[in-house]
């Protein structure tokens, strides 16, 4: 089993609206099957990955993640519901 990834962040340039830290998790040497390397860069190893990753690893060949904070200067507003009330 893998013990170590790739570990790449998008280059600022090529960011997600709404998400800047998109990165991608991928077998050594492997990005240019999945991404495009010039939008990527390099951060090192993920050394001991986690279970779930490697699982997903195995399954699609790579993980991309994003940010779960969405960036401040986007407002998502949740859609208003009505609340019934009694009379």
């Amino acid at each position: 089993m893998i013990q170590v990834l790739d570990y790449f962040k998008l280059k600022p340039q090529f960011e997600l609206p709404g998400y800047p830290d998109a990165a991608i998790y991928v077998e050594p040497g492997a990005l240019r099957r999945f991404a495009d390397p010039d939008q990527w860069d390099y951060k090192g190893p993920a050394r001991h990955p986690s279970l779930e990753l490697l699982q997903k690893i195995a399954r699609d060949g790579f993980v991309l993640r994003r940010s779960s904070i969405p960036d401040r200067s986007i407002r998502i507003v949740p859609p208003i519901r009505a609340i019934p009330t009694r009379r």
